[in-house]
């Protein structure tokens, strides 16, 4: 009788852990592209100040 039981929890706590290591996957892609969302961030601001300063010596030309 306990049988199915067993195998019905078994199955219920693959599933649990499966989803478990589903999140923390999903957490170190999320942060992964946080941190590529930052650094694109810092070189896009980095890339406009350059252009300001090419603007800014081609009008003293």
């Amino acid at each position: 009788m306990l049988e199915p039981f067993k195998f019905g929890l078994a199955v219920c706590l693959g599933y649990l852990i499966s989803f478990g290591f589903n999140q923390v996957q999903t957490t170190a892609y999320q942060v992964n592209l946080e941190s590529q969302n930052k650094s694109l961030k810092t070189d896009y601001s980095q890339c406009q100040s350059r252009i300001n300063q090419a603007k800014e010596m081609i009008k003293k030309w």
